[in-house]
């Protein structure tokens, strides 16, 4: 460790020192708007439209058995219903007709041993179980194998249909259901036919958010509050000598109310099977009234290939982003990222991403911070209840700067919760923890290598088309501290952001 004198600035070093570049500055955690609310922003929204897509797939497949009789069957064992593959047949149709899945299973598991007994029916009941299993694609190979054979099973075709919506593959979807709108139904089977390709219609719509707040901060130009810098200029003998350099008082951290605004459009193309095109479209800015210095705005893009059905999604896409800082174009990204998840369960989702981004700052100043990065994280989402789900993740980042010195591997944990209640409101709280080391020493701090901790949490809450228009009201809080073993790097951070937000 390396003692130190400290000596006050000449005026000649000061003059020197003007021309030198960022110096304790780091670009990168000048823009934060995204950051400031991150910890699995969008896990709310991704449960809520799954939870959406279960109820709907329920009350399409649904069948009207109000009218059914009631099944006058005697008791049978298990050895009768073998002897008697009729009966069998009849209780397996009545058991299809309630979705009573246990006397399916049951009957299932010796329904092969029956002699006479019906290939056709053990399929169809077969795919029937898989499907009520969330095993769509053994379903739906099953289904069409029976079609095969027999193409005049319109009551097969018809639930093959209700499968292939399910399980995101639209397109294949409306066409089977339109080759049963053409054969010899029954008026329900019709109406329900009908009802399903309305709902094809109005699956992968447009999605368009507007969103627009208050926000205050407690550090708008997320700076480190020391109010000094030091410039070593000599080491003798084990001790270094530094020259200490006031900061302007404009650079420190200031506080300040500002307006949040954001939009966001998305759509996704059905191609064929589960095969899609995507895209994203997103912007965000905040702005301080009388600070237009700390002003942000940033704009991004990705479009790409997309596979989904029911329970897993992959994307591969290539994404570009921009930001400006007081209103002039601050820096640039292109790059492309990779992300798959899976419901293993219905209760547990894992998911992975890997990306590559290749970042320029416009000022030539920070020509040194320009870097390649390469992310690789894996989260999961564990539903606890139907209404409360716990979530976390641990992702690596390794950047490479163009200056060796700012050359950093970052590495998080994240945790949190979310609880749904049903009255439409939201509450979500979660934090994060990120090692930070960068890889060679760094010359204006005596040769240390800086190691940064951060502790982020956040909180919000909020209810769902509350006010008047579908509007969502958001209540958000965020709290950031940066420790660092070089004096000059150590901020905090405070946010809170009331949004209102609208979905078209």
């Amino acid at each position: 460790m390396y003692r130190t004198h400290i000596r006050p600035l000449s005026l000649s070093l000061l003059l020197l020192l003007t021309q030198q570049t960022a110096l304790a500055d780091d670009p990168s955690a000048k823009t934060s708007i995204r950051d400031d609310f991150g910890i699995f922003r969008d896990v709310g929204g991704d449960i809520g439209y799954r939870q959406q897509q279960i109820e709907r797939n329920d009350s399409l497949r649904r069948k009207n058995t109000d009218g059914a009789q009631e099944d006058d069957t005697p008791d049978l064992s298990d050895e009768d219903l073998k002897k008697n593959p009729e009966i069998a047949n009849h209780i397996l149709n009545t058991a299809m007709l309630r979705e009573d899945w246990d006397t399916l299973e049951h009957i299932m598991g010796f329904y092969r041993d029956i002699p006479g007994h019906d290939p056709v029916m053990y399929d169809f009941v077969q795919g029937a179980l898989w499907r009520a299993q969330g095993k769509h694609g053994k379903a739906i190979k099953t289904y069409r194998k029976i079609l095969d054979k027999q193409p005049d099973l319109s009551y097969v075709r018809l639930d093959l249909a209700g499968m292939l919506f399910e399980n995101r593959a639209y397109r294949d979807a409306a066409k089977e259901f339109g080759q049963v709108k053409k054969e010899d139904i029954e008026p329900e089977a019709a109406a329900q036919a009908d009802a399903y390709l309305q709902a094809v219609k109005q699956a992968n719509p447009w999605q368009f958010k507007l969103r627009g707040g208050l926000q205050y901060s407690s550090n708008t130009n997320n700076a480190t509050s020391n109010d000094y810098f030091l410039w070593p200029f000599a080491v003798i003998d084990g001790v270094t000598y530094y020259y200490k350099l006031p900061r302007d008082p404009e650079s420190l951290p200031r506080s300040g109310h500002g307006y949040s605004y954001g939009a966001q459009l998305q759509k996704d193309f059905n191609l064929s099977g589960n095969h899609n095109i995507g895209f994203n479209i997103e912007a965000d800015g905040v702005h301080y009234p009388g600070r237009h210095e700390d002003n942000e705005f940033s704009l991004s893009a990705d479009a790409g290939y997309k596979y989904q059905n029911l329970n897993n999604t992959f994307t591969l896409t290539p994404l570009v982003s921009a930001s400006w800082l007081g209103g002039r174009p601050y820096s640039r990204s292109i790059g492309a990222a990779a992300s798959a998840s899976r419901w293993v369960t219905p209760r547990l989702q894992l998911s992975g991403s890997y990306s590559a981004l290749r970042r320029k700052y416009r000022d030539e100043r920070y020509e040194g911070y320009d870097s390649t990065a390469n992310s690789l994280s894996l989260s999961s989402v564990y539903a606890l209840t139907g209404n409360w789900f716990v979530f976390g993740g641990a992702a690596v980042q390794r950047e490479n700067t163009r200056d060796k010195e700012e050359t950093s591997t970052r590495r998080s944990l994240s945790l949190g919760t979310l609880y749904r209640f049903d009255n439409g409101i939201n509450f979500r709280i979660g934090g994060r923890h990120v090692s930070r080391r960068f890889a060679n020493p760094a010359t204006l701090y005596g040769g240390d290598i800086r190691r940064d901790k951060e502790i982020y949490a956040d909180a919000s809450v909020w209810k769902e088309k509350w006010l008047p228009g579908g509007i969502t009201p958001k209540l958000e809080f965020s709290y950031l501290k940066v420790k660092s073993n070089i004096y000059a790097f150590p901020r905090n951070k405070k946010q809170v952001l009331l949004t209102l937000e609208k979905e078209f």
